[in-house]
């Protein structure tokens, strides 16, 4: 499916369709119309996604804010939505932090808001003969010094606390980030529900968007550089962020709004940027994908909430079956020539990618396994030629990464169906079933450079 789209401001990426003209039943049927082949669509959920996170968390600002300034002001936890949410550290560098816990549950979410910084009367002083002092210097002075990244006034201007004032209700928001944690005072130790203990971190925070990296990062949405009324990119000012806490995080914090009763402003603010338009910094499908994201925040008014995380479930279902129903026959060329060459033992293994991996076919009546050892794991993928299943293994962390019915029509076209998920919800996951799919699509090529079809005289 070819969808005509014109060219972005200055020729720089490609206009999103008006989201008016769209909704995410269209989208998803344009979706559905692409048929598998040998294309990859294990990047499908992250466009999806990541702009559904980037439109959520900036309508979601200020509302998020808004409630930051109610912990301030009242100085007390506030409990919505089954959730304690609760002011932690001072304020710093603009910075305001709350915890949410859910009484008897494990893992907290960590939330800063960062407010852009007010200069304070103190600051505006030092300011104005910080200024006078720079206009006697040479420019070029100037720059060099910031080039060099020397200490000068304005570094520590900045740095002093006394300069800007305290965070206002109604300051600008110039970033909102997240953290998982897995252990908090006088909760449970874990994670926060759906999240994989591997995601999360022990320390206590408070942690600084500002800062390259920290273990448990959920979401960094910053506000849009905005110029004029030009559109803005549909996935862009994520900064730092995991296309599974960051959704998450957001859905909780969307329930909570909603029982404090700030709707309004999450509407408001996200009909200001569907207004605005978007652009897109992708090609192709990733587009359509970003749509999807955008349309279905745009129906939940804003917000990341149930109703967008059936979406993304819904893609990711989607990308996952077209995976499998693409390498579908790369599988099958594997468990039919593998074992009349002889590697149908883990002492007689096929290797390929420069003994990268290594693959046999093991076979119990009706039930074919390809063993794969990986670089990054060790999978099993076994197909039941009776009952039509086919699962993805695991064999490290003992884990499933996936079932699904699979058949080949008249056509000779295979098709899958997802029958369960991983119950792990992480990104490793997802990279370990991506793994899976992509070495045995790969193998099979190098199988029949190895040991060309037309040397044998027979086809599987």
């Amino acid at each position: 499916m070819t969808i005509e789209r014109e060219k972005g401001w200055r020729d720089i990426g490609w206009c999103i369709r008006p989201l008016k003209t769209l909704s995410v039943t269209s989208c998803l049927k344009e979706v559905h119309a692409e048929q598998p082949g040998r294309l990859w669509y294990s990047s499908d959920p992250r466009p999806t996604a990541e702009a559904a996170m980037s439109l959520a968390g900036k309508s979601m600002a200020p509302a998020i804010a808004d409630l930051a300034m109610d912990l301030m002001e009242q100085d007390r936890p506030i409990e919505a939505a089954g959730w304690k949410i609760e002011w932690f550290g001072g304020v710093s560098k603009g910075q305001v932090h709350f915890n949410m816990t859910r009484p008897g549950a494990p893992g907290c979410w960590q939330v800063c808001v960062g407010f852009e910084r007010e200069v304070s009367e103190q600051g505006e002083i030092k300011r104005a003969a910080l200024d006078a002092e720079n206009a006697k210097m040479d420019p070029r002075e100037l720059v060099l010094r910031l080039l060099n990244d020397e200490e000068t006034e304005e570094t520590a201007f900045r740095a002093k606390e006394g300069n800007f004032r305290a965070p206002r209700r109604g300051d600008e928001v110039s970033v909102i980030s997240a953290t998982a944690l897995r252990s908090f005072p006088d909760v449970p130790p874990g994670p926060p529900a759906r999240i994989s203990n591997f995601n999360c971190t022990d320390a206590q925070g408070p942690f600084d968007p500002d800062e390259i990296y920290w273990p448990g990062i959920a979401l960094t949405a910053h506000a849009p550089l905005i110029w004029d009324d030009r559109a803005i990119n549909a996935s862009g000012d994520l900064g730092r962020s995991d296309v599974f806490l960051g959704p998450e995080v957001l859905c909780v914090l969307s329930t909570v709004l909603q029982e404090l009763g700030k709707e309004g402003q999450v509407a408001e603010a996200m009909e200001k940027y569907v207004k605005q338009g978007f652009w897109s910094s992708c090609t192709g499908r990733a587009i359509l994908l970003e749509e999807l994201g955008l349309c279905a925040v745009r129906e939940a008014r804003g917000f990341l909430d149930n109703s967008v995380m059936e979406v993304l479930a819904t893609v990711s279902a989607l990308a996952a079956e077209k995976s499998v129903a693409s390498v579908m026959e790369d599988y099958r060329t594997l468990i039919t020539r593998l074992p009349a060459l002889g590697f149908d033992h883990a002492e007689t293994q096929y290797d390929c990618n420069d003994m990268d991996d290594f693959l046999h076919v093991t076979r119990d009546g009706d039930i074919a396994t390809l063993h794969l050892r990986t670089e990054n794991g060790e999978y099993r993928l076994v197909h039941d030629e009776d009952s039509g299943t086919f699962l993805v293994h695991d064999c490290a962390r003992e884990q499933g990464l996936g079932s699904f019915e699979v058949e080949q029509d008249e056509n000779g076209t295979w098709n899958a169906k997802i029958l369960s998920a991983s119950d792990e919800y992480s990104s490793r996951t997802v990279t370990s079933f991506n793994d899976a799919v992509r070495i045995t699509s790969s193998a099979s090529c190098c199988l029949e450079e190895d040991h060309p079809i037309e040397e044998e005289g027979f086809s599987p």
